[in-house]
């Protein structure tokens, strides 16, 4: 069994001393091969949790599924730095369960599973997050972008029939 292109490309890093790059290219491409198509349950499920987010609460993302950080008595950025989770994570995260979201509601015309609700909803949550980090710029215009992105796809959206 020959193995996919991109580990093909990647082989002859091993003849030469930086082995160190070689596992980070591999373990970015495993990791993004398996990551690249979440089912409609784990975008529901996602999408219910970041509605969920009040300001200054923090998300823990490295299972499938987004979860709150919970207060304890060890520090939160000690729990955060052993799982290392950072912000950059939980905005790729967010990322791209929105766009999963977004690609199943234009995929799918009847909504069976409510999608463009949830994701309505979880506007509120990401605008939490926005509030949290309001002193980093570049993570308040990186969440700035994702809203848009929500807004763009509920547009003509009106689950009451209330729009005139």
């Amino acid at each position: 069994m020959t193995p996919p292109l991109k580990l093909r490309l990647m082989i002859p890093i091993l003849n030469g001393t930086n082995h160190l790059k070689f596992i980070k290219q591999v373990k970015n491409y495993i990791s993004w091969t398996f990551k690249m198509d979440i089912g409609i349950e784990e975008i529901v499920i996602n999408l219910k949790l970041l509605a969920t987010v009040d300001k200054n609460q923090k998300l823990i993302t490295r299972d499938s599924y987004l979860n709150i950080e919970s207060r304890s008595l060890i520090p939160e950025f000690i729990r955060r730095w052993n799982r290392q989770d950072n912000r950059n994570e939980t905005i790729k995260k967010i990322n791209h369960v929105v766009n999963s979201a977004i690609k199943h509601i234009h995929a799918n015309n009847d909504d069976v599973y409510n999608v463009k609700e949830y994701l309505k909803n979880a506007m509120v949550g990401v605008a939490n997050l926005k509030e949290t980090y309001s002193t980093c710029s570049q993570t308040c215009a990186r969440l700035d972008v994702i809203l848009d992105k929500m807004r763009k796809s509920l547009e003509g959206y009106d689950p009451e029939g209330l729009s005139e």
